[in-house]
């Protein structure tokens, strides 16, 4: 009878061990996870604005998923979820204004009321119960940055952000200019237009409140036309699973790929971004290809 029971209790423990190693694997932290989780910390704006990695040498892509909540009532709300944590990170809301459209980008994060009002000691005592979150739905976010495009010229604008009201700019709010043409030459099938981008590498001095960044400027990979198949291709590297006009790749000058824009499925789109490209400049790349 004892040997019955201790042989039982031996298999389950070992049941239990091996339960144990796979929650392991599965809560193992990322590169990405790790950024993600920052960005509520309390220099969040270093994570929303700054290069997502501030190695030039790393070719680690951070992955989101964006899917389109499109309502002929309601305004269009585009959600940013982070491939790792699978949060939703950051939202967008579209609003038409006359010849122009205007996507107001929101951190789907909701300050807590009694910040700045309690001593720093107990806010922290506070905040070791009640830690910091993403909202579970796209709501009362912070807003970080506007985007406003007539379809061909893409702003990102962030003189009204929450997170940067009090900082200091070496030169224009104009964050990024992202400009979309049709290429002079025509196929068959449908034009897919030329992506130029200038962006800001941006430097956020925390302790002088100051903006500083110089320009760098980027282009679309050109796709290979196919006389066999008809039609356009180029190798997204698992970033695109659909065929789409939106399907993008920016590369630097000297050829390095640095963001890839794909369609998944009817639902979903896939952005995958790395150094110099911030969080904040993915976004306004993912609202620049949709608008393809």
């Amino acid at each position: 009878m004892f040997s019955r029971l201790y042989n039982a209790f031996k298999q389950n423990f070992r049941t239990i061990e091996v339960l144990d190693s796979l929650d392991e694997v599965e809560n193992e932290e990322t590169e990405q996870s790790l950024f993600t989780n920052k960005i509520l910390s309390k220099d969040m704006n270093l994570f929303v604005y700054q290069p997502i990695t501030m190695e030039s040498f790393s070719d680690t892509y951070f992955k989101y998923t964006i899917t389109r909540d499109r309502n002929l009532f309601k305004r269009t709300v585009y959600t940013i979820i982070c491939n790792d944590t699978k949060e939703k990170i950051i939202y967008l809301i579209e609003t038409l204004k006359y010849k122009h459209k205007m996507y107001e980008i929101y951190l789907n994060y909701t300050p807590r009321k009694y910040v700045n009002y309690l001593p720093i000691d107990l806010e922290k005592i506070i905040y070791s119960f009640d830690g910091e979150h993403y909202n579970k739905d796209t709501k009362n976010g912070l807003l970080i940055g506007k985007i406003i495009t007539d379809n061909e010229v893409f702003t990102l604008d962030l003189i009204e952000s929450e997170l940067l009201k009090d900082y200091e700019y070496e030169t224009s709010y104009n964050n990024m200019n992202l400009v979309q043409k049709s290429p002079t030459e025509m196929r068959w099938t449908r034009r897919l237009k030329d992506t130029f981008i200038e962006m800001k590498n941006m430097k956020i001095d925390l302790k002088n409140k100051k903006v500083t960044g110089n320009v760098k400027c980027f282009t679309n990979k050109q796709p290979i036309w196919s006389e066999n198949l008809r039609t356009y291709l180029l190798n997204f590297h698992g970033g695109a699973k659909a065929a789409s006009s939106k399907n993008t790749i920016i590369k630097q000058f000297d050829s390095k790929e640095v963001a890839i824009f794909g369609k998944m499925n009817k639902k979903e789109y896939r952005l995958s971004i790395k150094y110099p490209f911030s969080l904040i400049q993915g976004v306004c790349l993912v609202v620049a290809c949709m608008n393809k």
